[in-house]
């Protein structure tokens, strides 16, 4: 399916180690900047820093940054079922009911993440 879109594709696959927002946002935005070099630069490295701004201060910064992106891009989250982390469900939780236009979220997962279901599409095949 994702060959077939027309839109560029950042893809991130994690594991159990991704359940601190921190790290988790710091590599969605890597997994971006495969697709998007230029893309929140300023973010990564306030991410990798020893005080890391605050989970929704992040989220935040990243919404604003995906609003300026010129060209739709997908971006696919892999295993997401792995993470199982309160903190990471809220922060992305706060992406999707914020989510810009630009940004196509896929989120390949074993099990129903706890997240704010109402504002995703899921799609079962």
């Amino acid at each position: 399916m994702a060959g077939r879109l027309r839109a560029p594709v950042a893809w991130l696959t994690l594991d159990a180690s991704d359940h601190e927002p921190a790290r988790f946002l710091a590599y969605l935005v890597a997994a971006l900047q495969t697709v998007v070099p230029e893309f929140g630069a300023g973010l990564l490295a306030a991410l990798l820093a020893p005080q890391a701004p605050t989970p929704a201060a992040a989220v935040t910064d990243l919404i604003n940054a995906l609003a300026t992106l010129a060209q739709p891009v997908v971006l696919v989250l892999d295993d997401y079922h792995l993470v199982n982390a309160a903190p990471v469900d809220a922060a992305l939780g706060l992406l999707l009911a914020h989510q810009p236009p630009q940004l196509h979220l896929v989120i390949a997962t074993r099990e129903d993440p706890s997240l704010p279901w109402p504002a995703c599409a899921p799609v079962i095949s």
